[in-house]
């Protein structure tokens, strides 16, 4: 007598790539399970699920920790694959903490600790793209020149961001108030890593009182 004993059961198994980065983190599962399979179930981790019947998908990730289960079913049953804290997601603000100081919990790199003492804390270099373990590296005002009758104002800043400069006329005995309007329309710096850039203020020698200036971080 013979007997047929069907086919065996699919073994799950996977892999993914990148398992690590900054978010939005484009993450590629594919499925290496074994055996005759005709469905996947797909569980991302991040209460977000699918299933195909293809053996590759696509899924992007916010930031966190996940763990990734894939059930792959078949003539031959039912087998499931976890694997915990498959995925690790970081902030950019992380990712920048863990390229200054090696870590995120390392407490110089505390969001609003100065390790430098530059006056500018770890957020402010975090935004502005300078060093910040670094104190000769600060988003600030360079100089601020006359030329003939118009003002020339130059700032270290750094590439990708955009800045807008701001004026604030002064008081006659000197003093000024916190009350700046932007001067400037959007300027965007190019490139990347840190530079210096300037902008001149027509006619802004032949103000009195003087002027006052300052650069404001555009989102």
């Amino acid at each position: 007598m013979v007997t047929n004993a069907g086919p065996p059961p699919p073994s799950a198994s996977f892999t993914g790539s990148p398992t690590s980065g900054t978010e939005p983190l484009l993450v590629t599962f594919t499925d290496t399970s074994t055996g005759t399979i005709t469905s996947r179930f797909w569980d991302f981790g991040d209460a977000t699920t699918t299933n195909v019947t293809t053996n590759s998908v696509s899924h992007t990730y916010a930031a966190g920790t996940n763990s990734v289960t894939l059930v792959v079913t078949g003539p031959g049953g039912v087998s499931t694959n976890l694997q915990l804290n498959y995925i690790t997601v970081l902030t950019a603000f992380q990712s920048w903490q863990v390229q200054y100081f090696g870590s995120t919990t390392n407490p110089a790199a505390a969001q609003n600790i100065d390790p430098d003492g530059d006056g500018c804390n770890n957020l402010c270099e975090f935004l502005s793209g300078t060093d910040p373990t670094n104190n000769a590296s600060s988003f600030h005002i360079i100089a601020v020149t006359p030329q003939s009758s118009d003002l020339l104002v130059t700032w270290a800043t750094a590439g990708g961001r955009t800045n807008v400069v701001q004026v604030n006329t002064g008081d006659v005995d000197g003093s000024y108030t916190t009350n700046f309007i932007d001067l400037s329309p959007f300027i965007i710096i190019p490139g990347s890593g840190e530079t210096t850039t300037n902008y001149l203020d027509n006619g802004g020698a032949t103000n009195i009182p003087a002027r006052y200036y300052r650069i404001r971080l555009a989102p």
